[in-house]
């Protein structure tokens, strides 16, 4: 008959010989778990889950030097083996068979009480003990009181196993997710997160646990410190200064429908829950938010502690511009200008002109401002320093088309970006994630000037490729079938471009069912069956996706005010998805809405809207002049010149 623990092997798909030796020496007669006795009958999960928590100061003066502790630490023994095994029976050789461990700190013979725990702890089960006594260490450095609520330790462990024995799992574990953890977590309002190490950060963001108590830490309004054991936050550093846009592109790629957990049971339990909540998608992108803005506190922390009296180091800097690559990556464009001027300005002092790191950050602040002429002069120095096939200086040249584009001058922006999709494929290959970038922006530009055709073959590639990169379910990928469907209908070949947007609605509906985009792949839709023929049809989805428009914005402008960046974000999605619609009215109004709104934030414009004053002037006067008021619409194309004129005074 198997035992407990070969049970718990299996389910963890391991076979370790020195568990196994371990668990006979804890146990001192057999490799099972402690005896569990009457008293483990009829419990109930309110009894099994424990409020106590451990303090810090005990776990770490008292519990780690006791014997079998430090036996499991010298084997190296994973935290699900504490947590199934190791707890339960170091109770149970002390005559403890019900109860969490955080319930009986008295039989270890210290002095210590039963304490309420002041915040929660998550980490995964593949971390080593002796990993996360560092985790741990680190955390009493910075909170000597700390009382912490965890699994191991506040969970009865074979009560537990005791009601899953009863069968009655799924209505514990149901009961756990909807109930005790968000009331746990959202009581205490502060959750650490354990990263084991810095290099492969989905070593923990890949356990869907993990994920879940992350979220509801956002959603139940606590905050979130990630810790590192050892010196791993150094570590950090490291990777933040060298490989920035490898560590956003391993946070992108943070899937809670594609997360482990060591039960198939937990895993589609946790995503039930999730989908009842606010769905995966929204699920995936708050979780990555969070871990970004974690990433922005942790590295404005270190630029702080690298700045000395005031003054740059060489590490302060490169810091400083990999935080504001990042704020421009969240969107926030006016604080990422902010810091990539102040760190040019460091990097010409410390590091000179043709630096490659002062090259990078001239390029970087080149792209915020849409400045040509900066944009070129990083262009040749990366040329001269790079040399012309490497990936910087084709990055550089790839800045220069956008800027070209921006200045009207297409057909050289045409030019250069064909350049950089020609020599970087050979470069970098088809698979890096830059080709992808390069051939989205070829294609953008080849249908600007009306090379349908070609841009189609980009588009395809792109998906083809990108999918390689991204999830399949993503926003690269709606956004690539999104282009793609709309090169199509403009080609005249409706039949292929509604196939491709019927498909991107109902994934959009799934995932994102309030977002501005979604309701403009609907109207997309609508406009291709319409050409079709499918009038009923393409009416009615006219019809809902402008009223899920109308609703968004109505209820940003009731909760938030017209002066919040998301409402004039949304004013601006608005005014172009009814201008696609044809609907010029409402257009309008919402152009006139969100013009106030900017002209009242002049001096403070929010990041979403860097220097888009005098596009958003000029498209609300193109839409008056349809509408044939014509003084009206000059009056708004002066307002657009004079906003140009502000932002480049070249």
């Amino acid at each position: 008959m198997m035992s407990q623990f070969e049970a718990l092997m299996e389910e963890q798909e391991r076979d370790d010989h020195s568990l196994k030796e371990l668990s006979r020496y804890l146990c001192q007669t057999s490799s099972d778990l402690c005896p569990r006795g009457d008293d483990a009958n009829g419990v109930e999960l309110e009894t099994v889950v424990s409020w106590a928590g451990i303090p810090l100061s005990w776990f770490l003066q008292v519990f780690i030097p006791l014997p079998e502790i430090s036996c499991m630490m010298d084997f190296g023994c994973p935290m699900w083996f504490v947590r199934d095994y190791g707890i339960p029976t170091l109770l149970g050789k002390r005559g403890i068979h019900t109860g969490a461990l955080a319930d009986h700190l008295d039989v270890f013979g210290a002095s210590a009480k039963q304490e309420k725990a002041t915040l929660f702890c998550s980490y995964t089960g593949a971390h080593t003990l002796s990993r996360f006594v560092q985790v741990m260490k680190r955390l009493h450095e910075k909170q000597e009181e700390a009382v912490v609520w965890i699994d191991v330790f506040s969970v009865d462990q074979v009560a537990w196993r005791n009601l899953c024995d009863r069968g009655e799992a799924t209505r514990a574990l149901r009961k756990l997710l909807m109930d005790e953890l968000p009331i746990r977590i959202g009581t205490l309002k502060q959750t650490v997160l354990c990263l084991d190490q810095w290099e492969d950060p989905m070593h923990a963001l890949g356990k869907i646990w993990v994920l879940w108590e992350v979220y509801l830490t956002v959603i139940e309004g606590g905050s979130l410190e990630v810790i590192f054991p050892g010196q791993e936050d150094e570590g950090f550093l490291d990777s933040f200064q060298s490989k920035c846009d490898e560590i956003l592109y391993q946070l992108s790629r943070i899937d809670v429908a594609k997360a482990k957990a060591s039960k198939e049971a937990d895993r589609i339990a946790i995503l039930d829950r999730m989908n009842q909540s606010n769905g995966v998608h929204q699920v995936n992108k708050t979780i990555i938010r969070l871990m970004k803005h974690w990433i922005l506190q942790l590295a404005g922390d270190l630029y702080e502690s690298h700045t000395v009296s005031g003054k740059h180091t060489h590490s302060s800097l490169l810091l400083g511009n990999n935080m504001a690559f990042l704020h421009k990556h969240m969107g926030n464009t006016s604080a990422a200008t902010s810091i990539y001027e102040q760190t040019l300005i460091g990097m010409r002092q410390h590091l000179g002109e043709n630096h490659p790191h002062t090259l990078t950050c001239m390029h970087n602040l080149a792209i915020s401002i849409l400045d040509l002429d900066m944009s070129q002069k990083a262009l040749d120095g990366r040329r001269k320093v790079l040399g012309p096939d490497h990936e910087h200086t084709l990055s550089s040249m790839s800045g220069v088309a956008v800027c070209l584009r921006v200045d009207g001058k297409l057909k050289e922006a045409i030019q250069h970006q064909r350049h950089v999709v020609s020599v970087g494929k050979k470069v970098l290959g088809l698979g890096h994630p830059y080709i992808i970038d390069w051939m989205s922006l070829l294609a953008s530009l080849l249908e600007y000037n009306g090379e349908l055709a070609e841009a189609e073959v980009l588009h395809r590639g792109v998906l083809e490729h990108g999918s390689r990169l991204f999830l399949e379910r993503t926003s690269p990928v709606i956004e690539t079938k999104t282009c793609l469907g709309r090169n199509l209908a403009t080609q005249g070949r409706y039949a292929e471009a509604a196939a491709l947007q019927r498909e991107v609605v109902q994934i959009s509906l799934e995932l994102q069912p309030k977002e501005s985009t979604t309701f403009m792949s609907m109207s997309l839709l609508a406009v291709s069956l319409a050409s079709l023929g499918e009038t009923s049809e393409a009416a009615k989805l006219h019809q809902d996706s402008a009223k899920l428009q109308q609703e968004a914005v109505e209820g940003l402008l009731r909760t938030e005010g017209s002066d919040h960046p998301r409402t004039m974000k949304t004013l601006s999605d608005a005014a172009e998805f009814f201008r696609v619609q044809g609907r010029l009215v409402v257009a309008k109004s919402y152009y006139l809405l969100l013009s106030a709104s900017l002209e009242r934030c002049c001096d403070d414009p929010p990041a979403e809207f860097p220097g888009s004053m005098p596009i958003i002037m000029c498209n609300c006067g193109r839409l008056l002049h349809q509408l044939g008021s014509l003084e009206d619409a000059e009056a708004y194309y002066e307002k657009a010149l004079h906003g140009s004129s502000e932002s480049d005074p070249s």
